[in-house]
């Protein structure tokens, strides 16, 4: 339960002085506090168990259930409830106890209104710190598992050689990873000069049809800029004073990411968002980063012309070794395995150590776990495909496995939490994919959505 200016603060008040309940029911509400208080004990010790309080008020000295069996069932909860005692009774024993389980301040009876609203006051300001320290966390943790997921997924793309299919994940990491609804990817189209949307999802097709632009066009009352983000308003009015809304459509922002390298400019992404809808810092600084990161693979491409793979893909030395193998297994009747490992570091606060050294540790854990029967063919320090017969998939497994532990040992903090890890994916020629092409798209596409999950796993919630 988060604390600001506008949330009340939840009091539990456990006294069987009724004069004291009453008294705090009356006079904290005054000051932003959502007053509980009981004068049974067991009656309060049943609300601690059901509900969530921030602070708990309560009296040391009491019939049936006593202040130190409620300070008790209050520590037991998941939750960073404040405690405070209040009494005439304190001894030393009881203070040991309180420390103990954790309690935050004592309060000596009698006390004055103002007194009690003062401890308060400082239980709230001790919750606020605690939180806003852990959102701080839960911000830091989640953009670093969404830098890992962004870097894992850009070097997967220039994996790919079919260019629908680079899209579709693009259009999957926004949707999917970023938790974006509606995105369109716009490209160029030599025959309009201008740019159009490409591919989308869950943009309106009546908007579809109505964007298209060239860099430095006045759009919706803005210049659209080929270096920094663009942000247009759909209810922009048009020159004679109408707006620029399809019937039925709400308000809303399109936010246009350049997709700029070595200053060409080869598109933009879309995202559409209803002005109803908070706009989110951390995500638009995710969007600059894919932008920035997948830019080149767009480079040179043409709406009016097929795509024709990925030219730094397709002169890879791999690839052709790969085809001459899965040559001459079909030739043989002979199925195959291959698996694609690659690093990826963890989110968290472990110390990353020297990457250059865990790559070549990589690499040399790499030469020395498979079996000689393997072929390895190294796409970058950090990613290796292994090829072997099928009589060895129970090694080849075992193999990745115990890679990945090797490395996650190697690069334990202090903590025994590692900060990298090896990823892996297995599939199989010909049941899973035909060709050379075919099978390398297939390791990098499991890959691929794996890590989307392990980031929304990580983070706990959807990523923002």
């Amino acid at each position: 339960m988060e604390i600001n200016s506008l949330d009340k603060t939840k009091v539990l008040v456990v006294d069987d002085d009724r004069m004291i309940t009453e008294l705090l029911l009356t006079y904290l509400p005054q000051f932003n506090f959502e007053v509980t208080a009981y004068t049974d004990s067991q009656k309060a010790l049943e609300a601690i168990r059901d509900n969530q309080y921030d602070i708990v008020l309560t009296d040391l000295v009491m019939p049936v259930v006593s202040g130190m069996e409620i300070v008790k069932a209050v520590s037991e909860t998941d939750h960073d409830t404040q405690i405070v005692i209040a009494t005439g009774f304190a001894t030393a024993e009881s203070a040991i106890k309180a420390v103990r389980y954790g309690v935050y301040d004592y309060i000596r009876k009698p006390f004055t209104p103002s007194e009690i609203r003062i401890v308060l006051s400082r239980a709230v300001e001790k919750l606020r710190i605690m939180r806003d320290n852990i959102r701080l966390q839960t911000r830091i943790e989640k953009m670093l598992s969404n830098m890992t997921m962004l870097h894992n997924i850009s070097t997967i793309l220039y994996q790919v050689t079919d260019f629908d299919l680079i899209v579709e994940m693009v259009l999957d990491t926004i949707t999917e990873g970023f938790a974006i609804e509606k995105v369109g990817l716009f490209l160029y189209n030599s025959k309009a000069s201008r740019y159009e949307i490409y591919r989308s999802k869950g943009i309106p097709e009546a908007l579809v049809s109505r964007l298209a632009f060239d860099s430095g066009d006045l759009v919706l009352g803005k210049r659209i800029s080929a270096e920094t983000p663009t942000f247009l308003r759909t209810d922009y009015p048009d020159e004679q004073g109408d707006h620029n809304l399809p019937s039925g459509h709400k308000a809303s922002t399109i936010g246009l990411y350049p997709l700029l390298y070595q200053e060409e400019l080869y598109g933009f992404i879309g995202i559409l968002q209803e002005n109803s809808e908070t706009k989110n810092e951390e995500k638009s600084q995710l969007l600059k980063i894919l932008s920035t990161q997948i830019a080149p693979v767009f480079g040179q491409r043409n709406l009016n012309e097929k795509p024709a793979g990925m030219t730094k893909f397709d002169e890879l030395p791999f690839l052709d070794r790969i085809s001459g193998r899965l040559k001459d297994a079909k030739a043989n009747h002979r199925s195959e395995l291959y698996a694609l490992l690659k690093l990826a570091p963890l989110p968290g606060d472990a110390d990353l150590p020297d990457y250059g050294a865990i790559c070549k540790r990589f690499r040399d854990l790499t030469a020395v776990e498979f079996s000689p029967a393997t072929s390895i063919y190294r796409l970058g320090p950090e990613c290796f495909i292994v090829g072997s017969n099928p009589g060895t998939a129970v090694s080849l497994e075992l193999a990745c496995v115990n890679i990945r532990r090797i490395i996650e040992d190697y690069t334990a903090g202090d903590n025994g939490k590692p900060s990298v890890t090896v990823r892996y994916n297995i599939v199989s020629y010909p049941d899973d994919a035909g060709t050379a092409e075919e099978l390398i798209l297939k390791l990098g596409e499991a890959l691929f959505y794996e890590s989307i999950q392990i980031i929304r796993r990580e983070s706990g919630e959807t990523i923002y």
